[in-house]
């Protein structure tokens, strides 16, 4: 039974890190095309320039405010790094935890193949619930 239990933890963490991969391959395929696209817009919008003004000056109007852009998101980034994070008291205590409860089950050689089923349905469930 407890090889059972073993097998089903096994295959719960490794369909959820397939589900996982997936989606975040499927969101890098999403960022690329949205690199794909603002590259287009970009040359719209030097093009556009470009009938308006001068070529250089149309270059230097899309360089002078990417380089504002890239300063504001650095800006974003500077704030939320110097802000406190929050402890979640329930992952400390799975952290706390789950060593001294592997120690202790891993004992018995029956029993270890549940232990790292149960630790791994452990950290797939904290993966979810720290992840929203």
């Amino acid at each position: 039974m407890l090889k059972l239990l073993g097998a089903v933890a096994m295959a719960e963490a490794g369909q959820s890190v397939r589900r996982s991969l997936i989606v975040h391959g499927l969101y890098l395929v999403a960022v690329l095309i949205g690199l794909v696209a603002c590259g287009f817009a970009l040359a719209g919008l030097h093009t556009m320039l470009a009938t308006r003004y001068d070529a250089v000056v149309a270059s230097m109007v899309i360089a002078a405010s990417l380089f504002v852009l890239a300063l504001l998101v650095f800006a974003i980034a500077a704030f939320m790094r110097s802000r406190p994070r929050k402890t979640n008291p329930v992952a400390a205590t799975a952290l706390v935890a789950a060593p001294l409860a592997a120690t202790a089950l891993a004992s018995r050689t029956g029993l270890k193949v549940a232990t790292l089923g149960g630790i791994a349905l452990l950290g797939a469930a904290l993966g979810r619930h720290l992840g929203r």
